[in-house]
């Protein structure tokens, strides 16, 4: 059951910023009546050790290529700031008090800040996130070396540092955006940086980039859309499956 979760969350890879991956916690509070409020705050630690391992391999990219570009750093600072801010129990009360003010939002959030901040803080902790920012660092590695690979089957003969100093970077662009799967702003950053820096001919970076996000973006979701149908049709036939408000 939980593979078929886990996998039923990557169906929503392509939402913003892939938070609706906080489906699974729904499902979750379905099996066994965990609140959302204290699941959720794995899918918000999962986004951070994402960022900060996309930070890391943009930085060894950027090394290799003798730069470094200003979108690294700043992306480097809006990370540690999101880590500052869900860590800190003045501005998780802050945020309950601000969220009491709106009545349907105020009704349904503000109740479970606390808990959110309880279980988000639990995750942050310097030694659990250095845990997961190991293992994401590697995840990450596969994935990159699946993009290089994607490359070099298209006949690239690019270093594995440059594709993923590309890969790195437009996809931290594309997440950057409210638009789903950054869809639109990553493949235009992608093509543009193909030219720009491997020096591929436009028709290539195109195919290429394509080639990528069939590969990382539409494949993942396409395995979720398979565990979103599979979760739903095990939950409802379990009979323990519990339904709790929170």
């Amino acid at each position: 059951m939980n593979v078929t979760i886990f996998a039923a969350g990557l169906s929503m890879t392509i939402s913003p910023g892939k938070f609706g991956e906080v489906l699974k916690s729904v499902f979750i509070r379905q099996v066994n009546g965990t609140p959302i409020a204290r699941s959720a705050p794995a899918v918000v630690a999962k986004r951070v050790t994402d960022v900060t391992s996309l930070l890391a391999w943009g930085f060894i990219g950027a090394l290799a290529l003798g730069s470094w570009p200003w979108l690294l750093p700043i992306f480097l600072a809006l990370s540690a700031l999101g880590i500052a801010v869900l860590r800190s129990k003045k501005l998780s009360l802050l945020a309950e008090k601000a969220l009491s003010k709106f009545p349907l939002v105020g009704r349904l959030a503000a109740p479970h800040a606390s808990r959110f901040h309880g279980a988000s803080n639990e995750l942050l902790a310097y030694r659990p996130l250095l845990a997961a920012n190991v293992i994401s660092f590697f995840a990450w590695g596969l994935d990159c070396l699946g993009v290089y690979l994607c490359a070099a089957g298209l006949g690239v003969g690019k270093s594995f540092l440059v594709i993923v100093f590309i890969y790195v970077v437009s996809l931290l662009a594309g997440n950057l955006t409210v638009l789903p799967g950054g869809i639109g702003v990553t493949e235009a950053g992608m093509a543009g940086m193909l030219v720009a820096i491997a020096g591929l001919s436009s028709e290539v970076a195109v195919t290429l980039t394509f080639v990528i996000r069939l590969a990382t973006l539409w494949f993942a979701t396409s395995i979720g859309v398979v565990g979103l149908l599979l979760a739903r049709r095990l939950i409802s036939e379990t009979d323990g499956g519990v339904q709790d408000p929170a």
